[in-house]
């Protein structure tokens, strides 16, 4: 009589919370492209093969598509969620034969500062020599210089979710799972 709570996936007899992490990665995405005009825009995916990944990739394509810029497969880097690769990633795009981009869309925020490093580094200046965006809402991002802009999870909904869901447990003595879609 424990009531069991999953998050990110699916599972019968507790309570899931299955998450959309498309919706906010893609509003990131359209600002970058619609709003601020990049025609050429990098990608930092996590790993190749990742479910989180591969989702993130999937919406970057569908937004290059439907904005009639061509997906050039160079443009994209995994960085596998950390910051080594990321940071050879990001000498992969300054060494590249193709023109610099004007963004670069990182899949999380611990890729997308460093990233924003290596260009530092390199005497670039965030954001007016490129645009770099993140993914996740971190605390480090909110803290960086200049801020990272990023796509943040509704943490605090989440939350008070799970509380209520407990308090309901706690009141009626009986657990009755049910699944909470949550928008990142």
């Amino acid at each position: 009589n424990i009531p069991v709570f999953s998050v990110d996936s699916k599972r019968e007899g507790c309570y899931s919370l299955v998450m959309d992490n498309t919706a906010g990665f893609e509003q990131i995405v359209r600002h970058v492209v619609e709003e601020h005009g990049c025609r050429r825009v990098n990608m930092i995916a996590g790993y190749r093969g990742n479910h989180f990944s591969e989702e993130r990739i999937e919406v970057y394509k569908k937004v290059l598509k439907e904005n009639q810029i061509p997906f050039e497969e160079e443009r994209l880097g995994y960085g596998d969620f950390w910051d080594r690769p990321t940071r050879e990633v990001v000498k992969q795009f300054l060494e590249s034969d193709l023109p610099f981009p004007e963004a670069i869309v990182c899949a999380n925020d611990s890729m997308a500062l460093t990233a924003i490093s290596v260009l530092n580094e390199r005497g670039m200046e965030v954001p007016e020599d490129v645009i770099v965006t993140g993914y996740d809402g971190t605390k480090d991002g909110e803290y960086f210089f200049p801020s990272l802009t990023s796509s943040v999870p509704q943490y605090e909904e989440t939350i008070n979710w799970i509380l209520k869901e407990i308090a309901k447990v706690s009141e009626q003595g009986k657990i009755e799972p049910c699944d909470m879609p949550i928008q990142v």
